[in-house]
């Protein structure tokens, strides 16, 4: 997925990809997106500055952002089992 995000990217004239992890997804010892991402060379700003869901909800409130109480929308891939196929 990275990788054709990516690729997307760069045909519409961007030089860099960014996801919203964060530092409590980065809490997880085993999280393979973000691992894929680092070895992608894709960015990760709200991990880089140390904020946590609770830190991007309170500043996304602040800024009166509308999705700031947004549920949260995790990856589907994330729900599977380990080791399943």
């Amino acid at each position: 997925m990275l990788d054709t995000i990516t690729a997307l990217a760069h045909e519409h004239g961007f030089d860099m990809v960014a996801t919203g992890t964060n530092a409590d997804d980065a809490a997880d010892p085993y999280r393979p997106g973000i691992r894929a991402g680092r070895e992608r060379g894709i960015r990760t700003p709200l991990l880089d500055a140390g904020l946590t869901k609770a830190d991007v909800r309170r500043l996304s409130r602040r800024w009166s952002l509308p999705t700031w109480n947004k549920p949260a929308t995790p990856c589907l891939a994330s729900r599977v089992r380990y080791g399943t196929v």
